[in-house]
């Protein structure tokens, strides 16, 4: 499952999808399994079938409820960011199903951490409305801030911390998170994080009147997305 976690990060998905069939036939319990579900559900919301992520991740989410809620409740926020990619082009299709289930979901254990926030944020957001999720939303990107992530957790996460200050018109933030996420992504070889950072680099250039920066940068990301297909 390592392996094939690798693989997505680096854009490999079609090798990710073998080590899983791989991973599959050695599985021996429930948790293992989860993992899987979680996994293909990953793939699909960086390769396709896109329409498809948002459902298996859910379904991944609720079956590892029982078993790990942590690592749940990170699949839902991986669900609600597969749900909000998918609605720019699709409409709202799963936000709400995904946000319920997510702010109806057991706590983490602990103290909230970073997902935690970033998955109550934009499921309030969703459900209720900026005045709501505004004070999660700011309290997740002042722990993303302090909160030691390692590199590959950060991948994943970073992106929508990045959103989340958009989402609060705080675009210097915003634009500094996804700088700070596309340096850890060329220095792992992750490219299909990368192509999320600087596309989402560019969105907020255009957002902020930069427009030849904004096509400059846009020239890179395109041989990274024909790389990975």
């Amino acid at each position: 499952r390592a392996a094939a976690q690798a693989q997505v990060l680096a854009g490999a998905f079609d090798e990710a999808l073998l080590l899983l069939a791989i991973a599959e036939l050695d599985a021996q319990n429930e948790p293992q399994r989860a993992r899987i579900d979680l996994l293909r559900g990953q793939v699909a919301a960086a390769a396709g079938p896109v329409a498809e992520a948002p459902a298996q991740l859910l379904k991944a989410a609720k079956r590892l409820e029982p078993l790990d809620i942590n690592v749940a409740r990170e699949t839902y926020l991986d669900a609600l960011g597969s749900a909000m990619y998918l609605s720019q082009h699709h409409g709202n299709g799963h936000l709400h199903e995904v946000s319920h289930a997510a702010l109806t979901a057991p706590a983490s254990d602990g103290p909230p951490r970073l997902t935690d926030l970033l998955l109550d944020g934009f499921s309030l957001l969703i459900t209720e409305g900026r005045t709501t999720a505004e004070p999660v939303l700011r309290q997740a990107l002042a722990t993303f801030h302090s909160e030691n992530l390692p590199p590959e957790k950060g991948l994943l996460w970073g992106t929508l911390t990045a959103v989340a200050a958009g989402t609060l018109w705080d675009f210097e933030s915003s634009v500094a998170i996804y700088r700070r996420q596309s340096d850890v992504a060329r220095r792992a070889g992750a490219l299909a994080p990368l192509c999320l950072t600087l596309s989402g680099e560019v969105y907020m250039m255009v957002l902020r009147g930069e427009l030849a920066a904004a096509t400059a940068l846009a020239a890179e990301v395109d041989p990274l997305t024909d790389a990975i297909g």
